[in-house]
């Protein structure tokens, strides 16, 4: 029972970091920079791309994912862990084929 609570630490890291990167892909596929003429409105953009409420949730998805990974960092030795994260990569490909 150890063993599978140790390692969920680690998919669950994986799991938000996958759900966050997806929700900002997603809401910021609607905007292109270069649209944008000045720094002001670029920053203006993302500005009020923080308030949106979808993006606010990948950024609470982030810190829960860091305080997983730290979880995970006293279960684990980072040799052992780090390989797992590979999963990120390869789990939003799944979702678009």
């Amino acid at each position: 029972m150890k063993f599978i609570l140790n390692h969920s630490y680690i998919f669950l890291t994986i799991l938000l970091t996958v759900l966050a990167q997806l929700i900002i892909k997603w809401k910021m596929s609607a905007f292109e920079f270069s649209d944008y003429s000045t720094f002001q409105d670029k920053f203006a953009l993302a500005l009020s791309m923080l308030v949106n409420p979808f993006i606010m949730l990948a950024l609470i998805f982030t810190l829960l994912s860091g305080l997983s990974w730290m979880i995970a960092m006293t279960k684990f030795e980072i040799s052992y862990a780090y390989p797992f994260t590979v999963l990120s990569v390869i789990l939003p490909k799944i979702n678009t084929q």
